[in-house]
């Protein structure tokens, strides 16, 4: 990427806090989508990611796929999930004024110098629920392609029609929008193989790295400009590779222009993510490298500091905490920092802080919060510093 087209800072847009942060009503404009994009660009955000597909239907106006919400059963009683209710209601009424929400935000981002770029995910889990009826027909009508084990809600690759069906809907995608890039995400629930078989099977997804590359290049040469592709991974070398991830083979291919080691769930890390190994096998390959911060972290109760029981807690990330953690990345040669998705408005101290993470040395002087984990014998110990 040249200095021009080079993130500095990219929000993650999830599925549906879209449409529950920043669409107040059930009937969302395209003024709404504006808003939240004038959001962003006053916090020095000059990027944004937004998923634009999971649970195995579209979360725009897709022609070869299912939209969220048309295949929702009619005896749902929407009263009795009504987050899940409100979101779908924001999106297809959208649709259906003409306010396809990646159009919007395309265009959104471009009058404000920023980038966008639609995110993707490979092999959504969310249980099948009754009330949950956001699975598209592919997905219903194949039960006998899925997992059995562990993450048995999710496809198992080694079925080639998998790959074939993301494949398309990808080509859908970037051929459609004014996109500036497009993410696949692998580290939202990582199960791509029964337990055991993944790293015998990571030719498969490195195949499909290949092509999807093509197919991003093709419509790159169409509309005369380049199209960034990244990944979302998993945060150590090992994690990915137990995950049918070859990383270090999509590297040396040349198949990625960026990589965002990231986790969701119990996959927590405390703000600190280990992506050194990344920025050894990318170096001088052009693919840039942008650890993610968490939203969450977790303190241990140190009072009883040698005790078998130590209380482990989660909690909200604080100012303090973003700050650390960029600081931290910019230190040992992140390309960009990248968010988290966030419930907006956030509050005028989480706002400062944010517009504050483009600029290491700004946030050199600032207040800062610490987490670092210690290994002492077989004792595990969470400690924090402030500064």
């Amino acid at each position: 990427m040249t200095d021009q087209d080079r993130p500095r800072v990219i929000q993650m847009n999830d599925d549906s806090n879209l449409y529950y942060s920043y669409c107040h009503t059930e009937r969302p404009t395209g003024a709404d989508l504006e808003d939240m994009v004038d959001i962003f660009a006053r916090q020095n955000i000059d990027t944004l990611t937004q998923c634009v597909h999971c649970r195995w239907q579209a979360f725009y106006d897709s022609r070869v796929v299912e939209i969220a919400g048309d295949l929702t059963p009619e005896a749902v009683k929407p009263w009795e999930h009504v987050h899940y209710w409100q979101w779908l209601t924001c999106l297809q009424r959208l649709i259906a004024e003409g306010n396809d929400p990646p159009k919007v935000l395309a265009e959104a981002c471009h009058r404000r110098k920023m980038r966008f770029l639609p995110s993707f995910r490979l092999n959504d889990q969310h249980g099948m629920h009754p009330h949950e009826g956001q699975y598209g027909s592919f997905r219903r009508d194949h039960p006998e392609w899925c997992i059995k084990g562990p993450g048995r809600h999710a496809f198992n690759w080694r079925h080639p029609e998998v790959g074939a069906e993301r494949l398309v809907l990808i080509e859908e995608a970037v051929s459609r929008y004014d996109l500036d890039g497009f993410e696949i995400d692998w580290c939202f629930y990582p199960s791509y193989f029964e337990q055991g078989e993944a790293r015998g099977k990571a030719p498969i997804l490195t195949n499909f790295m290949r092509q999807v590359r093509g197919v991003v290049e093709s419509a790159a040469e169409r509309r005369k400009r380049p199209i960034a592709l990244g990944a979302r991974v998993l945060p150590t070398l090992e994690g990915n590779l137990d995950a049918g991830l070859d990383v270090p083979a999509w590297t040396s291919e040349g198949l990625l222009d960026f990589l965002v080691p990231a986790i969701y769930g119990d996959r927590h890390m405390d703000m600190d993510l280990p992506f050194e190994w990344l920025l050894g096998l990318t170096q001088n390959s052009g693919c840039e490298v942008y650890p993610a911060l968490q939203d969450r972290v977790r303190s241990v109760n140190t009072s009883g500091l040698w005790q078998q029981n130590r209380q482990v807690k989660e909690h909200t990330a604080s100012v303090e905490h973003y700050r650390a953690g960029a600081a931290s990345y910019w230190s040992k040669g992140a390309d960009a920092i990248y968010l988290p998705w966030f419930n907006w408005p956030v509050g005028a101290d989480e706002c400062l802080a944010l517009s504050e993470i483009h600029d290491p040395d700004l946030l050199r002087a600032k207040p800062k919060h610490y987490l670092t984990s210690v290994i002492c014998g077989e004792e595990g110990q969470s400690h924090s510093a402030q500064l």
